[in-house]
């Protein structure tokens, strides 16, 4: 059963949470709901046993898990990405 829940929310917030929304193909609703559900799942239901029991994976960070798995980047490619980054 769904129900109405409303937020008070700075405007600022609002416009970027529906810019973020919109580029997702996404409702506001739909993406607090998934945020929700990430703080509900306990630690042995997580997929990666890397992250720590404490904290809490946002839906931004959910999404970008694993994208970088099908590329070849070495370890001193990534220290001079870092070096040149400062």
């Amino acid at each position: 059963m769904k129900a109405k829940l409303t937020l008070s929310l700075d405007e600022k917030l609002i416009l970027k949470a529906k810019r973020y929304a919109k580029s997702r193909g996404m409702t506001i609703s739909e993406i607090i709901a998934e945020y929700i559900e990430t703080l509900e799942e306990s630690p042995t239901s997580r997929r990666s046993a890397v992250i720590d029991e404490v904290e809490t994976i946002t839906p931004i960070a959910k999404s970008l898990r694993g994208i970088m798995k099908s590329k070849k980047i070495s370890t001193v490619d990534y220290k001079k990405y870092l070096s040149d980054k400062n």
